[in-house]
């Protein structure tokens, strides 16, 4: 679903709910339940897309290499927090480790 689709079927505007679903999302993200994993456009009746791209989401045990979940029910929190560490380092050339570590786990 996209964040538009999404507080479309929550009933929430930007002006009634929209933030608390947002916050929500962020949630969901941090706890690496939901990942974004593209983006789409509000389309009109006549199919004509309008507006700018919203994220879409997927649950992480749908996007993420199943090599990534084998075991995981296992790790220790420190090691599981190292190893998206280690996979996130490897992604980005120059990502600064304590950087990303602040990013994403930070409360």
């Amino acid at each position: 679903l996209s964040t538009a689709d999404i507080h479309k079927k929550l009933g929430v505007t930007k002006k009634a709910g929209a933030s608390r679903a947002d916050s929500a999302l962020k949630e969901l993200q941090k706890r690496y339940i939901i990942t974004v994993c593209g983006n789409k456009r509000k389309v009109s009746a006549d199919g004509v897309p309008y507006g700018w791209p919203a994220n879409t989401y997927c649950l992480v045990e749908n996007w993420v290499s199943q090599d990534w979940l084998n075991g995981a029910q296992q790790l220790t929190q420190a090691e599981a927090k190292k190893k998206i560490l280690d996979a996130g380092c490897k992604m980005g050339n120059s990502v600064d480790r304590l950087k990303l570590s602040k990013l994403l786990f930070s409360k």
